[in-house]
């Protein structure tokens, strides 16, 4: 059986790197292969080179290193340099440039070289498929078995994950160490509540886990909260307010630890860390607010885009209408949908399907109480999980599929619960049935 599920996994990374070439192309690519110079500083000068202090030039190398996460252009640089490319071959200044057109910016050298693509998309996609062992853990954490080959199922053939984690940008380290910052807390949630020895060492791992997964993007908060969600909510299930009372001061020390694993893999922040913290928060607010539309960012439609963003949502291929008349965008669109390569269709009958299961998910972990106190503790972490991402999407004011897909992440996790109970619900009333039966049968 094991060995069965291994080979499922196999397959199911195998084809979330094969369909990489074809992925459409955006804009933001550029930008962070161009980004990927500061691996070079980093290994030339040292890390003080990348330190940052104002005044921030929008698209300036310090905007860009305050508005990113660190892993993933260095990780980019690192394979580029295995690949014999150096610097000489990277786009200029800034990248890409938002305000022009497609061809202008092609004629500025900002598309990259067709080699330096590719190695760029390989670096971001490894990563992508190594984060489907994580959400393996994560499955088998909460739901056993099935969970284990459902849950990376689910995640990584939905269009928008596979999309996004094919593409040299920040989202595939932010999903692999987003998940694992996840399996950390349900590992985490395990140990406390058999009360194993060694405990220490489990919450240094979930300490560092939570502090990669807000180094590989701004947006891991996400993904450390809802861990940390995760950890407080298991607690209160198995041991109430005492339980949790006994673990503060380790939430505590953990997320100090989190934050300077953090620090220590964000360079730019070493100068006057807490400064340039308030820094990075007002260029992130900057961002939003210039590429905010207010009837986009109306509560009603941010409302509706977190019930629809994780599956009914058709996958976003860019952001900017004029993408759709530039020349090559949609043939290479319908060519990557036609391969086959792009995961399961959004909308239509799987989205609603994917959907049901998510609000049956929520069902099941509410009443995960006629369980064990160790099944109720995990239903209610990942109902937290799901409910922390889902405050934290309601605030974004752009419709941005990318940026949802933390909530894709434990939304997919709800929908395995939901999968998992309804089965068990059919088998114990098909079990039930049978039984009532049986004395029938007998006397007949």
């Amino acid at each position: 059986m094991a060995a069965a599920s291994g080979g499922i996994l196999i397959l199911l990374s195998i084809y979330v790197l094969i369909g990489t070439p074809l992925a459409p192309f955006h804009g933001d690519e550029s930008m962070h292969v161009w980004s990927s110079e500061d691996s070079d500083m980093l290994t030339g000068l040292g890390p003080w080179s990348l330190t940052v202090s104002p005044p921030y030039v929008v698209d300036s190398p310090q905007h860009f290193r305050l508005a990113t996460g660190s892993i993933y252009k260095h990780w980019l640089g690192l394979i580029r340099r295995l690949a014999g490319l150096g610097q000489d071959v990277l786009p200029p200044a800034p990248g890409w440039d938002w305000a022009s057109d497609y061809k202008t910016n092609e004629a500025m050298g900002h598309v990259p070289r067709p080699e330096l693509l590719a190695v760029a998309r390989l670096s971001a996609v490894l990563l992508s498929a190594l984060a489907i062992w994580p959400a393996s853990l994560i499955g088998r954490a909460v739901a056993g078995r099935p969970g284990a080959l459902l849950y990376p199922m689910f995640l990584f053939l939905n269009s928008a994950v596979l999309l996004n984690g094919r593409r040299a940008m920040q989202e595939s380290a932010l999903l692999l160490f987003g998940l694992l910052a996840i399996w950390a807390a349900f590992h985490l949630a395990g140990c406390l509540s058999t009360k194993q020895r060694h405990q220490a060492v489990s919450w240094m791992f979930f300490s560092a886990a939570t502090g990669l997964a807000l180094a590989a993007k701004h947006s891991g908060v996400i993904f450390a909260a809802g861990a940390f969600a995760v950890v407080i909510v298991a607690s209160l299930r198995m041991g109430g307010i005492a339980a949790l009372r006994g673990n503060v001061r380790a939430l505590v020390l953990s997320a100090a630890a989190g934050m300077m694993v953090f620090f220590l893999l964000s360079p730019a922040l070493w100068n006057r860390p807490w400064e340039r913290v308030v820094d990075v928060v007002s260029v992130r607010t900057q961002l939003l607010e210039a590429c905010s539309d207010p009837e986009d960012s109306a509560l009603p439609q941010r409302i509706q885009r977190v019930l629809t963003m994780p599956f009914l949502e058709p996958t976003q291929y860019f952001e900017l209408l004029s993408w759709r008349d530039t020349p090559g965008i949609a043939e290479s669109i319908r060519s990557y949908e036609a391969s086959g390569l792009a995961g399961l269709p959004r909308r239509g009958l799987v989205g609603w399907a994917l959907t049901a299961c998510v609000a049956a998910g929520v069902v099941f972990s509410l009443r995960s109480s006629e369980g064990d106190s160790a099944t109720e503790a995990r239903y209610w972490g990942a109902l937290a999980w799901w409910v922390v991402s889902w405050l934290f999407l309601l605030a974004n004011p752009l419709p941005v599929q990318r940026y949802y897909l933390p909530l894709i992440a434990s939304s997919a996790l709800l929908a395995v619960l939901g999968v998992v109970g309804c089965l068990q619900l059919a088998t114990t009333m098909f079990c039930s049935s049978s039984a009532s039966r049986r004395p029938e049968q007998i006397r007949s």
